[in-house]
């Protein structure tokens, strides 16, 4: 420990000490920043993936606190802001995704399902792709026919096109799990510690040969 003695005899050893908690702390915010980025990054994949859906991907973002001092602690958040507001409460979509739904038809109504792709080829108010609904048409467009097994529901038929579905009635529709949160989570959390650890280790070698420090 004689260079101890000797960067003290210098003055140097205060701004030595004062370098290597910076490191560290220059360490930590790295790290944490990069599992950040790399968590968010993912985790918009995905949605891609089940939804083919860029903007609701995009719903997904990130911050870290503190967003600019390297302080002791570091706190980084990944989360969601597709949040869909409706009877009860705020449902965030990205969670749907993640564990799944059951969605109901309200009171004595029906939920409809477009089976004809062209009905989703309109374009809502913001030119965003909007899904067509059978009130959306004028009265006398569709035939219904109940559903021969029964249990309620039935379909929609073009009254132009008898043999073509437009919409499937349904009382409840089940959307099964879509994505993973938890898989990405637990990657980006993985040996974090050990990540830290050895970047603050490289930081610690640049400034060994910084100060000139010899053991």
């Amino acid at each position: 420990m004689t260079w101890q003695v000797s960067l003290a005899l210098k003055g140097d050893l205060q701004r030595y000490l004062d370098a290597e908690v910076k490191a560290g702390r220059r360490s930590v915010y790295g790290v944490v920043n990069a599992r950040k980025n790399t968590l968010k990054n993912k985790l918009r994949k995905q949605v891609v993936a089940a939804t083919k859906s860029q903007k609701l991907a995009n719903t997904i973002r990130d911050w870290i606190n503190p967003e600019k001092e390297f302080a002791a602690e570091i706190t980084a958040y990944v989360f969601s802001k597709a949040l869909y507001k409706r009877r009860g409460g705020l449902t965030d979509l990205i969670q749907v995704l993640d564990k799944g739904a059951t969605i109901f038809a309200q009171g004595s109504k029906l939920l409809a399902i477009p089976i004809d792709s062209r009905l989703t080829r309109g374009r809502g108010v913001r030119g965003n792709r909007k899904t067509k609904s059978p009130s959306d048409f004028p009265e006398g467009t569709f035939v219904f026919r109940p559903r021969k097994k029964g249990g309620g529901g039935g379909y929609l038929f073009w009254a132009a096109r008898p043999d073509e579905i437009a919409f499937v009635l349904v009382h409840y529709v089940r959307l099964h799990k879509k994505i993973d949160i938890d898989r990405d989570y637990q990657a980006a959390i993985k040996n974090i510690d050990l990540a830290v650890a050895r970047k603050w280790e490289r930081e610690s070698q640049k400034l060994v040969r910084q100060f000139d420090v010899g053991a």
